[in-house]
Protein backbone atom coordinates (compact mmCIF):
# COMPACT_ATOMS: atom_id res chain seq x y z
CA UNK A 1 0.00 0.00 0.00
CA UNK A 2 1.69 3.39 -0.87
CA UNK A 3 2.53 6.08 1.59
CA UNK A 4 -0.63 8.90 1.64
CA UNK A 5 0.22 11.66 -0.18
CA UNK A 6 1.87 14.43 1.26
CA UNK A 7 1.88 16.91 -1.55
CA UNK A 8 5.30 18.84 -3.27
CA UNK A 9 7.12 18.66 0.37
CA UNK A 10 8.54 15.10 -0.62
CA UNK A 11 10.62 16.61 -2.76
CA UNK A 12 13.84 18.78 -1.59
CA UNK A 13 16.26 19.96 -4.29
CA UNK A 14 19.56 21.49 -3.01
CA UNK A 15 20.61 23.81 -5.67
CA UNK A 16 24.33 25.56 -4.81
CA UNK A 17 23.32 24.84 -1.05
CA UNK A 18 19.74 26.69 -1.67
CA UNK A 19 17.21 24.43 -0.56
CA UNK A 20 13.97 24.33 -2.22
CA UNK A 21 10.31 22.19 -1.18
CA UNK A 22 8.09 23.88 -3.23
CA UNK A 23 7.76 22.62 -6.61
CA UNK A 24 4.45 22.71 -9.09
CA UNK A 25 5.89 20.04 -11.21
CA UNK A 26 8.07 16.99 -11.24
CA UNK A 27 9.47 14.43 -13.72
CA UNK A 28 12.36 12.34 -12.08
CA UNK A 29 13.18 9.66 -14.93
CA UNK A 30 15.71 6.40 -14.21
CA UNK A 31 15.82 3.83 -17.13
CA UNK A 32 18.52 1.30 -18.02
CA UNK A 33 18.23 1.76 -21.46
CA UNK A 34 19.46 5.62 -20.82
CA UNK A 35 22.12 4.80 -18.52
CA UNK A 36 21.89 8.33 -17.10
CA UNK A 37 18.65 9.55 -15.24
CA UNK A 38 16.94 12.87 -16.19
CA UNK A 39 14.87 15.25 -14.62
CA UNK A 40 12.41 18.65 -15.28
CA UNK A 41 11.18 20.36 -12.36
CA UNK A 42 8.94 23.05 -12.43
CA UNK A 43 8.38 25.91 -9.39
CA UNK A 44 7.63 29.47 -9.32
CA UNK A 45 10.74 31.35 -9.45
CA UNK A 46 10.03 34.15 -6.84
CA UNK A 47 12.84 36.18 -7.34
CA UNK A 48 11.82 36.30 -11.67
CA UNK A 49 7.83 37.10 -10.56
CA UNK A 50 8.53 40.28 -8.02
CA UNK A 51 11.15 42.02 -10.65
CA UNK A 52 8.41 41.41 -13.59
CA UNK A 53 5.76 42.59 -11.75
CA UNK A 54 5.25 45.01 -8.45
CA UNK A 55 2.43 42.84 -7.18
CA UNK A 56 4.66 39.43 -7.21
CA UNK A 57 4.89 37.49 -3.89
CA UNK A 58 8.25 37.58 -2.41
CA UNK A 59 10.20 34.75 -1.88
CA UNK A 60 13.81 33.39 -1.72
CA UNK A 61 13.75 30.90 -4.89
CA UNK A 62 16.20 32.02 -7.51
CA UNK A 63 17.22 33.15 -9.99
CA UNK A 64 17.73 29.24 -11.49
CA UNK A 65 21.11 29.26 -13.56
CA UNK A 66 22.40 26.08 -16.12
CA UNK A 67 25.42 24.76 -14.97
CA UNK A 68 23.98 24.73 -11.30
CA UNK A 69 24.93 21.42 -9.52
CA UNK A 70 22.01 20.06 -8.41
CA UNK A 71 20.68 17.04 -5.03
CA UNK A 72 17.25 16.01 -5.67
CA UNK A 73 15.79 13.67 -2.32
CA UNK A 74 12.62 12.08 -2.51
CA UNK A 75 10.94 11.81 0.92
CA UNK A 76 14.30 12.07 2.34
CA UNK A 77 15.72 9.64 -0.16
CA UNK A 78 18.62 10.52 -2.38
CA UNK A 79 17.24 10.14 -6.27
CA UNK A 80 19.72 11.78 -8.29
CA UNK A 81 22.80 14.03 -8.18
CA UNK A 82 23.80 15.83 -11.34
CA UNK A 83 23.68 19.33 -12.88
CA UNK A 84 20.96 21.62 -14.16
CA UNK A 85 21.52 21.36 -18.40
CA UNK A 86 18.60 23.72 -19.38
CA UNK A 87 16.45 26.36 -18.23
CA UNK A 88 13.12 27.48 -20.02
CA UNK A 89 10.96 30.32 -18.14
CA UNK A 90 7.37 30.60 -18.95
CA UNK A 91 5.80 33.72 -17.90
CA UNK A 92 2.45 35.11 -18.12
CA UNK A 93 0.42 37.83 -16.86
CA UNK A 94 0.53 37.63 -12.49
CA UNK A 95 2.98 34.38 -12.91
CA UNK A 96 6.43 33.11 -13.60
CA UNK A 97 6.96 29.43 -13.73
CA UNK A 98 10.40 27.93 -14.47
CA UNK A 99 11.32 24.70 -15.92
CA UNK A 100 14.91 23.63 -14.95
CA UNK A 101 16.12 20.18 -16.42
CA UNK A 102 19.43 18.25 -16.55
CA UNK A 103 20.73 14.48 -15.89
CA UNK A 104 22.75 12.94 -13.04
CA UNK A 105 26.57 12.69 -13.16
CA UNK A 106 27.09 10.34 -15.70
CA UNK A 107 25.34 11.96 -18.33
CA UNK A 108 28.72 13.44 -19.06
CA UNK A 109 29.88 10.11 -19.75
CA UNK A 110 27.47 9.37 -22.60
CA UNK A 111 28.36 13.11 -24.39
CA UNK A 112 32.38 13.09 -23.91
CA UNK A 113 35.38 11.97 -25.55
CA UNK A 114 37.39 9.31 -23.68
CA UNK A 115 40.70 9.68 -24.37
CA UNK A 116 41.31 13.33 -26.37
CA UNK A 117 44.91 13.82 -24.94
CA UNK A 118 45.40 10.12 -24.38
CA UNK A 119 46.32 7.42 -23.21
CA UNK A 120 44.76 5.24 -25.46
CA UNK A 121 45.39 1.70 -24.16
CA UNK A 122 45.76 0.29 -20.96
CA UNK A 123 47.38 -3.03 -20.79
CA UNK A 124 46.68 -6.18 -17.85
CA UNK A 125 43.72 -3.71 -15.98
CA UNK A 126 40.52 -4.81 -15.05
CA UNK A 127 37.45 -3.75 -15.52
CA UNK A 128 36.58 -1.72 -12.76
CA UNK A 129 40.39 -0.10 -12.94
CA UNK A 130 39.79 1.09 -16.80
CA UNK A 131 36.11 2.25 -16.23
CA UNK A 132 38.02 4.08 -12.98
CA UNK A 133 40.95 5.48 -15.37
CA UNK A 134 38.49 7.03 -17.67
CA UNK A 135 35.78 8.59 -15.69
CA UNK A 136 38.16 10.10 -12.82
CA UNK A 137 39.14 13.08 -15.24
CA UNK A 138 35.15 13.79 -13.97
CA UNK A 139 34.95 13.49 -10.81
CA UNK A 140 33.08 10.41 -11.28
CA UNK A 141 32.99 7.61 -8.62
CA UNK A 142 32.81 3.76 -9.90
CA UNK A 143 31.51 1.21 -8.17
CA UNK A 144 31.86 -2.51 -8.89
CA UNK A 145 28.98 -4.61 -7.06
CA UNK A 146 30.12 -8.40 -8.70
CA UNK A 147 33.02 -9.93 -10.05
CA UNK A 148 34.20 -8.43 -13.11
CA UNK A 149 36.63 -10.79 -14.11
CA UNK A 150 40.16 -11.01 -15.65
CA UNK A 151 42.45 -8.01 -16.14
CA UNK A 152 42.23 -7.52 -19.80
CA UNK A 153 45.94 -8.30 -21.44
CA UNK A 154 45.15 -4.69 -24.25
CA UNK A 155 42.39 -2.44 -23.52
CA UNK A 156 42.04 0.16 -25.65
CA UNK A 157 40.09 3.27 -27.17
CA UNK A 158 38.88 4.00 -30.52
CA UNK A 159 39.48 8.09 -31.00
CA UNK A 160 36.19 9.55 -31.18
CA UNK A 161 34.81 6.91 -28.80
CA UNK A 162 32.64 8.26 -25.84
CA UNK A 163 33.71 7.06 -22.17
CA UNK A 164 30.32 5.18 -22.04
CA UNK A 165 31.03 3.76 -25.21
CA UNK A 166 34.04 2.39 -24.33
CA UNK A 167 33.10 0.98 -20.70
CA UNK A 168 30.41 -0.90 -22.50
CA UNK A 169 32.44 -2.17 -24.81
CA UNK A 170 34.76 -3.61 -22.43
CA UNK A 171 31.71 -4.66 -20.25
CA UNK A 172 29.92 -7.35 -22.75
CA UNK A 173 33.32 -9.26 -22.98
CA UNK A 174 33.00 -9.56 -19.15
CA UNK A 175 29.12 -10.12 -19.07
CA UNK A 176 28.36 -7.06 -16.91
CA UNK A 177 25.88 -4.58 -17.13
CA UNK A 178 27.26 -0.60 -17.05
CA UNK A 179 24.60 1.60 -15.47
CA UNK A 180 23.80 4.72 -12.99
CA UNK A 181 22.66 4.69 -9.67
CA UNK A 182 21.34 8.26 -9.97
CA UNK A 183 23.69 9.79 -7.25
CA UNK A 184 27.03 8.12 -6.86
CA UNK A 185 28.37 7.19 -10.22
CA UNK A 186 28.67 4.48 -12.18
CA UNK A 187 27.90 1.04 -11.72
CA UNK A 188 29.38 -2.10 -12.70
CA UNK A 189 26.85 -4.87 -11.97
CA UNK A 190 24.30 -7.44 -13.76
CA UNK A 191 20.55 -7.30 -14.12
CA UNK A 192 18.05 -8.19 -11.02
CA UNK A 193 20.86 -8.30 -8.50
CA UNK A 194 18.04 -7.07 -5.58
CA UNK A 195 14.89 -7.44 -5.09
CA UNK A 196 11.87 -4.42 -4.43
CA UNK A 197 10.51 -3.85 -1.38
CA UNK A 198 6.87 -4.65 -2.23
CA UNK A 199 5.38 -6.45 -5.02
CA UNK A 200 2.72 -5.44 -7.62
CA UNK A 201 -0.76 -6.78 -7.17
CA UNK A 202 -3.43 -5.50 -9.86
CA UNK A 203 -5.84 -5.05 -8.90
CA UNK A 204 -5.22 -3.49 -5.74
CA UNK A 205 -5.12 -0.88 -3.24
CA UNK A 206 -3.30 2.17 -4.48
CA UNK A 207 -2.95 1.04 -7.89
CA UNK A 208 -4.04 3.50 -10.69
CA UNK A 209 -3.73 1.66 -13.74
CA UNK A 210 -1.77 -1.20 -15.86
CA UNK A 211 -0.94 -2.02 -19.43
CA UNK A 212 1.46 -4.95 -21.02
CA UNK A 213 2.50 -5.53 -24.76
CA UNK A 214 3.25 -9.22 -25.38
CA UNK A 215 5.07 -9.15 -28.72
CA UNK A 216 6.98 -12.21 -30.76
CA UNK A 217 8.07 -9.45 -33.61
CA UNK A 218 11.30 -9.92 -33.01
CA UNK A 219 11.49 -13.27 -31.52
CA UNK A 220 12.60 -16.00 -33.95
CA UNK A 221 12.44 -19.98 -34.16
CA UNK A 222 16.04 -20.84 -34.38
CA UNK A 223 19.27 -18.93 -33.35
CA UNK A 224 22.23 -19.74 -35.22
CA UNK A 225 26.01 -18.55 -34.76
CA UNK A 226 28.43 -18.92 -37.09
CA UNK A 227 32.22 -18.75 -37.58
CA UNK A 228 35.13 -19.04 -39.06
CA UNK A 229 38.26 -20.44 -37.94
CA UNK A 230 39.85 -20.55 -41.02
CA UNK A 231 39.15 -19.60 -44.64
CA UNK A 232 36.96 -22.38 -46.17
CA UNK A 233 38.74 -22.87 -49.51
CA UNK A 234 35.22 -22.24 -50.95
CA UNK A 235 34.42 -25.68 -50.61
CA UNK A 236 30.59 -24.68 -49.61
CA UNK A 237 27.75 -25.99 -51.30
CA UNK A 238 25.78 -23.88 -52.99
CA UNK A 239 23.03 -24.65 -51.98
CA UNK A 240 21.54 -27.82 -49.26
CA UNK A 241 20.01 -30.39 -51.41
CA UNK A 242 16.09 -30.70 -51.70
CA UNK A 243 14.42 -33.56 -51.08
CA UNK A 244 10.87 -34.78 -50.81
CA UNK A 245 9.73 -34.39 -46.72
CA UNK A 246 12.93 -32.46 -46.00
CA UNK A 247 11.80 -29.41 -43.54
CA UNK A 248 13.31 -25.98 -43.62
CA UNK A 249 14.85 -26.41 -39.99
CA UNK A 250 16.56 -30.21 -41.72
CA UNK A 251 17.64 -28.50 -44.99
CA UNK A 252 19.62 -25.97 -42.62
CA UNK A 253 20.95 -28.16 -40.25
CA UNK A 254 22.43 -30.48 -43.67
CA UNK A 255 23.29 -26.79 -45.17
CA UNK A 256 25.40 -25.84 -41.63
CA UNK A 257 26.95 -29.61 -41.81
CA UNK A 258 25.08 -32.41 -41.40
CA UNK A 259 26.11 -36.03 -42.65
CA UNK A 260 24.49 -35.10 -46.23
CA UNK A 261 25.38 -32.64 -48.05
CA UNK A 262 26.99 -30.71 -45.20
CA UNK A 263 30.63 -29.56 -44.84
CA UNK A 264 33.20 -31.70 -46.71
CA UNK A 265 35.95 -32.68 -44.30
CA UNK A 266 38.82 -29.34 -45.57
CA UNK A 267 35.38 -27.22 -44.89
CA UNK A 268 35.05 -28.56 -41.34
CA UNK A 269 38.46 -27.08 -40.39
CA UNK A 270 37.13 -23.70 -42.05
CA UNK A 271 33.44 -23.26 -40.80
CA UNK A 272 33.20 -25.55 -38.11
CA UNK A 273 32.28 -22.61 -35.41
CA UNK A 274 28.19 -22.51 -34.88
CA UNK A 275 26.09 -22.22 -32.00
CA UNK A 276 21.99 -23.15 -32.18
CA UNK A 277 19.54 -22.48 -29.44
CA UNK A 278 15.88 -22.64 -30.05
CA UNK A 279 12.65 -20.80 -28.95
CA UNK A 280 10.34 -23.31 -27.94
CA UNK A 281 7.27 -20.79 -27.95
CA UNK A 282 7.75 -19.72 -31.36
CA UNK A 283 6.25 -22.69 -33.49
CA UNK A 284 6.63 -21.02 -36.93
CA UNK A 285 9.95 -21.15 -38.99
CA UNK A 286 11.18 -18.11 -38.41
CA UNK A 287 15.64 -18.51 -38.17
CA UNK A 288 18.26 -15.92 -37.72
CA UNK A 289 21.75 -16.09 -38.22
CA UNK A 290 23.87 -13.71 -36.52
CA UNK A 291 28.10 -13.91 -36.87
CA UNK A 292 30.75 -14.61 -34.13
CA UNK A 293 32.25 -11.27 -31.71
CA UNK A 294 35.25 -13.16 -32.08
CA UNK A 295 37.12 -15.70 -33.66
CA UNK A 296 36.47 -18.08 -30.85
CA UNK A 297 35.63 -22.01 -29.63
CA UNK A 298 32.53 -23.19 -30.52
CA UNK A 299 31.34 -23.21 -26.84
CA UNK A 300 31.55 -19.02 -27.68
CA UNK A 301 28.94 -19.55 -30.33
CA UNK A 302 26.49 -21.52 -28.29
CA UNK A 303 26.81 -19.56 -25.54
CA UNK A 304 26.09 -15.96 -27.98
CA UNK A 305 23.25 -18.27 -29.59
CA UNK A 306 21.64 -18.98 -26.15
CA UNK A 307 22.23 -14.43 -24.98
CA UNK A 308 20.12 -14.06 -28.23
CA UNK A 309 17.40 -16.34 -27.27
CA UNK A 310 17.04 -15.27 -24.11
CA UNK A 311 17.02 -11.66 -24.24
CA UNK A 312 14.73 -11.49 -27.50
CA UNK A 313 12.42 -13.20 -25.26
CA UNK A 314 12.51 -10.86 -22.58
CA UNK A 315 12.27 -7.85 -24.05
CA UNK A 316 8.97 -8.85 -26.36
CA UNK A 317 7.27 -7.98 -22.83
CA UNK A 318 7.11 -4.65 -21.89
CA UNK A 319 4.60 -4.72 -18.76
CA UNK A 320 3.81 -0.97 -17.25
CA UNK A 321 1.89 0.00 -14.27
CA UNK A 322 1.02 3.45 -12.75
CA UNK A 323 0.66 3.77 -9.01
CA UNK A 324 0.01 6.39 -6.09
CA UNK A 325 2.95 7.22 -4.34
CA UNK A 326 6.44 7.45 -4.83
CA UNK A 327 7.23 4.76 -1.99
CA UNK A 328 5.90 1.52 -1.74
CA UNK A 329 7.21 -0.90 1.15
CA UNK A 330 8.61 2.07 2.75
CA UNK A 331 11.38 2.40 -0.22
CA UNK A 332 11.72 4.30 -3.45
CA UNK A 333 11.09 2.06 -6.63
CA UNK A 334 14.33 1.57 -8.31
CA UNK A 335 15.42 0.42 -11.89
CA UNK A 336 17.46 -3.06 -12.40
CA UNK A 337 15.35 -4.53 -9.21
CA UNK A 338 13.47 -8.03 -9.79
CA UNK A 339 9.55 -7.51 -8.65
CA UNK A 340 7.01 -10.55 -8.16
CA UNK A 341 3.73 -9.00 -10.34
CA UNK A 342 0.15 -10.83 -9.93
CA UNK A 343 -1.53 -9.27 -12.19
CA UNK A 344 -5.43 -10.78 -13.20
CA UNK A 345 -5.92 -8.64 -16.00
CA UNK A 346 -2.58 -9.67 -18.37
CA UNK A 347 -2.28 -12.71 -16.71
CA UNK A 348 0.73 -12.57 -15.54
CA UNK A 349 2.02 -14.24 -11.60
CA UNK A 350 6.00 -14.02 -11.69
CA UNK A 351 9.06 -12.01 -11.60
CA UNK A 352 9.62 -8.69 -14.15
CA UNK A 353 12.62 -7.01 -14.24
CA UNK A 354 11.84 -2.89 -13.44
CA UNK A 355 13.67 -1.67 -16.37
CA UNK A 356 12.00 2.19 -15.53
CA UNK A 357 10.93 4.58 -13.34
CA UNK A 358 9.02 7.90 -13.72
CA UNK A 359 8.61 9.55 -10.23
CA UNK A 360 5.86 12.38 -11.59
CA UNK A 361 4.21 14.68 -9.51
CA UNK A 362 1.62 17.70 -10.49
CA UNK A 363 -0.83 19.39 -8.44
CA UNK A 364 -3.75 17.87 -9.70
CA UNK A 365 -2.43 14.09 -9.00
CA UNK A 366 0.02 14.27 -6.72
CA UNK A 367 2.37 11.64 -6.45
CA UNK A 368 2.41 9.08 -9.22
CA UNK A 369 4.72 6.39 -10.10
CA UNK A 370 4.72 4.94 -13.34
CA UNK A 371 6.82 1.50 -13.63
CA UNK A 372 8.42 -0.08 -16.38
CA UNK A 373 8.99 -3.77 -16.62
CA UNK A 374 10.79 -6.08 -18.81
CA UNK A 375 11.76 -9.71 -18.47
CA UNK A 376 13.64 -11.11 -16.11
CA UNK A 377 16.29 -11.66 -18.56
CA UNK A 378 16.50 -8.17 -20.98
CA UNK A 379 19.24 -6.25 -19.90
CA UNK A 380 21.54 -9.95 -19.41
CA UNK A 381 25.08 -8.66 -20.95
CA UNK A 382 26.05 -11.16 -23.62
CA UNK A 383 29.61 -12.52 -21.77
CA UNK A 384 32.17 -13.24 -23.78
CA UNK A 385 32.01 -15.19 -26.89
Amino acid sequence: MSDSFRGTTALTVIVDGMVLSRWTSVDIMRDLSEISGSFILGLRDDMRSLASWPYGTPGEIGPLLTGKKIEIYAHRQPVLIGWIEEVAADASEGEAILFISGRDLTGDLADCAAGPNGPVEFKGVTLAEFAERLCKPFGIPVRADVDVGPPFPRASIDAAETVLSAIEKHARQRGVLVTSDGVEGLVLTRSGQSRAAADIVFPGIGMKGSGARFSTRDRFSDYFVKGQAEKAAGTRAASAPMRPGNTPQERVRNYLGGDQGGAKPKEERGVSIQGHARDPEIRRWRPIVAMMKSQESGGGAQRQAEWMKRVHRARGEDVSYEMHGWRWGGSLWRPNELVGVSDRFIQVDRDFLIAGVDMIFDEEGGEISSIRLVGPEAYDPEGEA
